[in-house]
């Protein structure tokens, strides 16, 4: 097992049979997930924050045993959503990745557990490589790709121009099962 995959990725790749990893490659929108999740947070705790202080300077006395009744279970909600919305921050940069093998490819959520997989002869096409590319300028000019699958939701990202990896990389072992897939007789 490569130090870079976490049991349960490598589990996962074991049971579908992909082997061996070509390559693991941070989400190239991680970033933008991640600011999400913290615009989130900050929304969360502002929320929580206004929300307690209106209990507090309300009618509410602290020593009156139903305000505590009332806002132990909404502090308790309050830090668990704050934590549950910092872990998806954190593993939006962290966790968040793609597993490329030869045989397809596994998609990490910030959670760390396996959303989504795809062997290669299950992706239609991926856009972006296939004629022409899409260009968006936003903060620089960025890619846009789309891996499709035959059925399924598709999986949508960007990245930089002229430093694109994924896609292209997503690209070549797709064509590779392609070709391996016609010599061997079957039609990916």
């Amino acid at each position: 097992m490569s130090a870079d995959v976490p049991p349960r990725v490598q589990a996962r790749a074991t049971e579908l049979g992909f082997d061996p990893l070509v390559a693991r490659i941070r989400h190239p929108n991680g970033g933008v997930y991640a600011a999400i999740y913290a615009g989130y947070l900050l929304f969360a705790v502002g929320l929580v924050l206004a929300g307690v202080a209106g209990l507090v300077t309300g009618n509410s006395r602290l020593d009156d045993p139903g305000f505590w009744l009332v806002s132990a279970p909404i502090l308790v909600l309050s830090a668990a959503a704050a934590v549950w919305l910092y872990r998806g921050m954190v593993g939006s940069v962290t966790r968040r990745a793609f597993y490329l093998y030869p045989q397809g490819y596994l998609y990490v959520a910030p959670s760390g557990r396996v959303a989504r997989e795809s062997r290669w002869d299950g992706v239609a096409m991926i856009e972006g490589m296939e004629g022409v590319a899409l260009q968006v300028q936003v903060a620089g000019r960025r890619t846009v790709f789309v891996i499709k699958h035959f059925s399924g939701r598709s999986i949508r990202f960007t990245e930089r121009h002229g430093r694109e990896v994924l896609g292209p990389m997503a690209y070549e072992l797709r064509q590779a099962a392609a070709a391996a897939s016609r010599d061997s007789g079957t039609v990916l």
